[in-house]
């Protein structure tokens, strides 16, 4: 049994793919499936301090609207950093990828055989182009990013509809801020459909693990540091059903500078034997066809 990490990035400044792949090997990780590029040269990192400050307004449902105010501050209607989150970045720019760079993802991934990538949606996605990308074999399914783009609801079925009609009936959703309602429609709506919730559905934890309780075509992933220690501890434990692993590599779990998925074990209290066992089952269900 080996687990496959269901959200990772291609970052060159962090690792060269073949590095990556290579410590994924070692690690006991049998398959990442990449994210196309959020932003346009990595990502700001959060120091210790600012994950703690964040996690404690999470905690609590008279404080999650100010965590969720600040996580929606980041960058401006441009996509581009706001100038007090930059300083905090080390006063690099950072742009948000308005127009998912799929076809670079792609080209990168071909000879590696041990990764697939999530085909990022936009609004100007045609069908036509969904139809090809789904007959890939590097592609295993479908984002659906609502903090970068606005979807209009026609255009969110036009292609649900049609992903829904593929061998890849897989969906990975970021971003439930303002799209709750949004997200618990196309649930119902679209049952043959199997949905992530991205980052553990942050920042509404609770809520994703009552929509997943809820729904047998959702599952959530663990790739978050904002899900408290205990309650993370609680969602691989094994007592929960569809959590799939993720990490969020190479931008979470730093030990001296690099990413370690050793670090996501020693945070989940069990044994990377523990670990897969807990959660294998979810994977397996997740990836049938």
């Amino acid at each position: 049994m080996h687990l496959v990490d269901h959200h990772v990035y291609l970052d060159s400044e962090s690792f060269e793919l073949s590095e990556f792949c290579n410590l994924a090997r070692v690690s006991g990780i049998s398959e990442m499936i990449f994210s196309p590029p959020f932003t346009e040269s990595g990502e700001p990192q959060k120091s210790k301090v600012a994950y703690w400050i964040q996690n404690q307004l999470l905690s609590s449902v008279f404080t999650i609207w100010i965590a969720r105010t600040i996580s929606l501050s980041f960058y401006s209607k441009e996509g581009k950093l706001r100038k007090f989150w930059k300083v905090l970045a080390g006063n690099r720019d950072f742009v948000v990828q308005k127009y998912p760079n799929n076809e670079f993802l792609l080209k990168r991934l071909q000879d590696f055989p041990t990764t697939k990538m999530w085909f990022w949606l936009s609004p100007d996605t045609s069908a036509d182009e969904l139809d090809s990308y789904s007959k890939n074999e590097k592609v295993f399914g479908f984002q659906i990013h609502f903090q970068v783009h606005e979807w209009s609801t026609p255009n969110l079925i036009n292609l649900l509809d049609k992903i829904s009609t593929t061998s890849k009936r897989k969906v990975y959703i970021i971003g439930s801020f303002n799209s709750r309602r949004k997200i618990e429609e196309i649930l119902s709506r679209y049952s043959r459909i199997k949905f992530i919730l991205g980052y553990g559905g942050f920042p509404y934890f609770s809520w994703a693990i009552m929509m997943k309780n809820t729904n047998e075509n959702l599952w959530l992933d663990t790739a978050s540091l904002h899900i408290g220690r205990a309650k993370f501890r609680d969602l691989v434990s094994g007592s929960h059903k569809r959590i799939l692993f993720a990490t969020d590599g190479p931008y979470n779990f730093i030990q001296n500078g690099n990413f370690s998925w050793k670090l996501f074990m020693e945070r989940s209290n069990l044994t990377p034997i523990e670990l897969t066992k807990n959660l294998y089952q979810a994977q397996m269900e997740y990836h049938e066809t």
